[in-house]
């Protein structure tokens, strides 16, 4: 009977070890799924961000062809007058593009390094969670081996 209940508390300890080997994989599976869920819903996030800003400039090049059609009408009856216009217009409507393209680089590349942050603020809290589980491992197996070893050692003799 001694044997039996040593057997059974060293299969009852290898089972806990086990069970929180499992634990740990587990953890890194929804580590891999947070992560991966994570990355689709801030590159959801920024799809949306660029289809609104390509709207605005679609909506500004309409703006602008609407503009220039003006312009080539009264093209023909003031066409030196109205050429002037025209390219200081076309100037500004440049200008205003390279400034939203400017303004939408800046907020894609802040998008960016949020998305970088968090992941990597979820990265460390995983790693913290899993450097606990694995100090926890650590110590119910030290505080088993002892006991297990000694446990053995009386049997043997």
């Amino acid at each position: 009977t001694l044997q039996q209940q040593i057997a059974d508390v060293e299969k009852n300890a290898l089972e806990e070890i086990e069970t929180l080997q499992q634990q740990m994989e587990q953890d890194d599976e929804r580590y891999a799924t947070a992560l991966e869920n994570e990355r689709e819903r801030l590159d959801k996030v920024i799809d949306a961000a660029y289809q609104a800003y390509a709207i605005k400039v679609c909506k500004k090049i309409v703006e602008r062809k609407a503009v220039e059609d003006d312009y080539t009408e009264k093209l023909r009856l003031l066409n030196l007058q109205i050429a002037d216009k025209r390219e200081k217009q076309e100037g500004r409507v440049k200008e205003y593009l390279d400034k939203l393209e400017e303004k939408h680089k800046k907020e894609r590349i802040t998008i960016y390094q949020e998305k970088f942050e968090a992941v990597d603020a979820v990265r460390k809290q995983m790693n913290e969670e899993l450097a606990i589980e694995y100090e926890k491992i650590e110590e119910i197996h030290k505080e088993m081996r002892p006991k297990i070893d000694d446990v053995r050692e009386q049997a043997a003799q």
